[in-house]
């Protein structure tokens, strides 16, 4: 895998650039996480050594920059479940663009393009699937407050037809 791909994956999904040299030479929280996501995704996913992944952002990094943000990610992902998550996002968008790239012969955009669609059309169907939820979670309370009344003027109700939690 290419570390500009990468680097693009990282910079799209954080909304930092990572070839901002102002930037990234400030130490906000969510820039330095940034880059140490990027650091740990370059370094699994190219055979880089830490000073190359280094100079591949502006401003530069030394080696040790990168080490240390590389083992820093490590204890992160340990004890920090919104790092982990966010790191593992990174790391499945990036095998799905490599995939892409190696199974369909497709160039970087295209698959890259090909997975903000598949990720708006999951988003959707999450949220009509949240709405249908709610649909029937008042269907149900409909039903249940039809049967409590029923029940408390005399009159017998099969049960068997509605589902009762």
């Amino acid at each position: 895998m290419d570390i500009k791909m990468i680097k693009k994956v990282v910079s799209e999904s954080t909304g930092i650039k990572l070839d901002d040299k102002e930037l990234n030479s400030k130490r906000i929280s969510e820039n330095v996480e940034a880059r140490t996501m990027y650091f740990s995704l370059a370094r699994e996913f190219t055979p880089m050594s830490l000073a190359e992944i280094g100079k591949s952002i502006k401003p530069k990094k030394d080696h040790a920059t990168v080490l240390y943000s590389i083992r820093k990610a490590k204890d992160a992902i340990r004890f920090d479940k919104i790092f982990r998550n966010k790191l593992d996002d990174l790391r499945s968008r990036i095998e799905f663009i490599r995939a892409q790239m190696e199974n369909s012969e497709i160039d970087f955009l295209t698959a890259l393009n090909k997975l903000e669609r598949m990720e708006l059309k999951n988003k959707q169907l999450i949220e009509r699937n949240t709405e249908l939820i709610k649909q029937i979670d008042t269907l149900n309370g409909k039903i249940k407050r039809q049967n409590k009344y029923l029940t408390e003027n005399g009159y017998s109700i099969n049960r068997s037809i509605f589902k009762e939690d």
